[in-house]
């Protein structure tokens, strides 16, 4: 059997070939031969940009080679063969990569919502959250917190779910394709190429302890898009010959982004509502669906980026609770010093520390960096990293040398860069990382190494304490399937240094920063993130597609969202008693 597909596979690339090698005599329209140019460009970003590419060969057995010529089958064999085809086609070979940062997104400014989120649980489905209409009011509206969802449009809710997952997802790992369907499942986005729905959905369900069907119909919060797609009728020749097109990359050397590409959709979704009535559920939300884990003694004010709260554990002991929406912030500067502020009082008043980074998309590996260094007081060694480079890195290496060379003290340091960098303190060592960092790139091109040998990011080899703050008592960390890329190397650094005990579900497994390219085209693709570091553990074990499993394994129950996550949070003060139990006899 395994012949026989290699058989009918080497058939196909066979043909696929001798196809695309006559393509000119069989394009019948020149919006085809442009579609084929920019499946080409595709193509050639992963061969420059992509750092995991032998690695998804080696575990997975991915052929870029055959993925790009099947797309281009797609193009050849349909016609005419729409641009929102193509975009699905785009999307797809993109999926094939089985990676969570790969993502294309489109010119588009449709999208489409139901005023309810979803989430599953030992196979059965629930309504999750339900958003306020613009009144704050639930009255009247005909679903509650709790109750089971059996079909959209009178199609199972689960073999639904199968089939957005193949569609709109791609396969990759499980708990976290799932928990992306459910989220887009309810909110469609043109820009991530989706059919946007309108009109209404009928749904079937259930009342919890009820064995009785209901029905009820939501009408699809729509917004209609506005470019639209029409493909010219005839193209001048030289905007469809065989060129290489120009690129944007974002190569911000100290802004190089460890984050889903999906945070900026599911944030753009939250902010169509309010501050007070932001989804709890959503990438990014500054308030989990985790509820309060005991009685309140302090709490942080709307005004902080951070919800924390100091809470009374089995009537005696005092537990302090921060979550961690994201590694992304507007002024990574300010949001430190409150995390530092809220970190300093839990030192004096708490016996253990909760951190809640569930639902956390990524953000900057600098500020990653500079909250941990609040939460220990010895340093903590990071993952490493194998980049791809360009002559644009070297560049970038060799003028920002110069400019850093002058430094000689962590005054003059200062003076430069100011006193910290999206929170991390700013001094001659961080300096010396950096330049170090900045020479490594340069041997390493001089040598003829595009993919370099591994090294640290930023030539950080370890989180060194900060100066003033430290947490010094055991933490617990809240993680689960949606937790991407610098939120899967914040629980593993915690971990792999045995400075916290991780509970919850494992991590999407994102494992290096993204970079974001955009090109002139004709097909509305907006821009493409591509994966450009490749990062492992100090126990060598990567990153990508591994994610970080917890200490304590803990996946949502049915209980749980039907009766305000009653075991998730029993679960979760069980392990906080025994961990103060065994700090108190150390």
């Amino acid at each position: 059997m395994r012949l026989l597909r290699q058989l009918i596979a080497t058939t196909l690339l066979l043909s696929s070939t001798t196809l695309l090698a006559h393509s000119n005599q069989h394009i019948a329209h020149p919006n085809q031969k442009q579609m084929l140019n920019d499946l080409d460009f595709i193509h050639h970003l992963f061969h420059i940009s992509y750092a995991p590419f032998q690695w998804k060969i080696d575990q997975f057995q991915w052929d870029l080679e055959s993925e790009t010529n099947a797309a281009k089958h797609s193009v050849l064999n349909n016609f005419p063969f729409t641009v929102k085809a193509f975009q699905n086609t785009i999307k797809k070979l993109c999926h094939t990569t089985k990676d969570y940062h790969v993502l294309p997104q489109f010119y588009s400014t449709a999208w489409a919502s139901l005023p309810i989120r979803i989430q599953s649980a030992e196979g059965r489905y629930f309504v999750s959250e339900i958003e306020p209409n613009e009144t704050g009011s639930l009255e009247y509206f005909p679903l509650s917190i709790g109750d089971e969802i059996l079909t959209f449009n009178g199609e199972p809710i689960h073999e639904l779910i199968e089939e957005f997952i193949e569609e709109e997802i791609g396969r990759n790992y499980i708990g976290t394709d799932q928990a992306l369907a459910e989220f887009y499942l309810i909110h469609r986005d043109g820009s991530q190429g989706h059919d946007v729905p309108k009109g209404t959905v009928e749904i079937t369900f259930r009342k919890p302890f009820s064995k009785k069907t209901r029905r009820t119909s939501l009408k699809w919060d729509y917004h209609p898009e506005l470019v639209t797609n029409n493909q010219p009728k005839s193209l001048s020749k030289s905007l469809y010959q065989n060129i290489q097109q120009p690129t944007r990359r974002n190569n911000d050397f100290l802004q190089k982004p460890f984050i889903t590409p999906h945070y900026r959709i599911t944030k753009d979704a939250s902010s169509l509502s309010s501050d007070s009535n932001e989804p709890t559920e959503m990438l990014g939300a500054k308030r989990g669906p985790l509820p309060y884990l005991g009685t309140v003694l302090w709490e942080s004010d709307n005004e902080t980026d951070f919800h924390a709260y100091l809470f009374l554990i089995n009537g005696t002991e005092i537990g302090g609770y921060i979550r961690i929406p994201s590694f992304y912030t507007e002024d990574g500067d300010v949001s430190a010093f409150q995390f530092a502020e809220i970190i300093e009082l839990f030192e004096s008043t708490s016996s253990v520390l909760v951190i809640d980074q569930t639902n956390n998309g990524g953000g900057l590996v600098l500020y990653l960096y500079a909250l941990i260094a609040m939460l220990t007081d010895s340093p903590l060694e990071v993952p490493q990293h194998r980049v791809m480079l360009t002559q644009e890195d070297i560049y970038f290496a060799a003028k920002s040398s110069d400019r850093l060379q002058s430094i000689t003290s962590d005054r003059s340091a200062r003076k430069l860069l100011g006193e910290t960098i999206e929170g991390l303190v700013v001094n001659l060592n961080l300096i010396k990382c950096l330049l170090a960092s900045h020479q490594f790139a340069i041997d390493q091109w001089n040598e003829g190494k595009r993919f370099t040998d591994y090294s640290y990011m930023y030539g950080i080899n370890k989180i060194q304490p900060h100066p003033d703050i430290h947490y010094t008592k055991p933490i617990l960390i809240l993680t689960n399937h949606l937790d991407f890329s610098a939120a899967d190397f914040f629980p593993a650094i915690m971990q792999d240094n045995k400075r916290a005990t991780i509970m919850g579900s494992r991590t999407a497994g994102a494992g290096g920063y993204i970079e974001k390219v955009s090109f002139p085209n004709l097909s509305g693709i907006k821009q493409l993130d591509l994966t450009a570091s490749f990062s492992i553990r100090p126990n060598g074990m990567p990153i990508e597609n591994f994610g970080v499993t917890p200490d304590i394994p803990y996946e949502i129950t049915s209980e749980d969202l039907q009766n305000d996550y009653v075991e998730y949070k029993q679960k979760i003060i069980q392990q906080l008693t025994s961990m103060i139990s065994e700090h108190e006899e150390e």
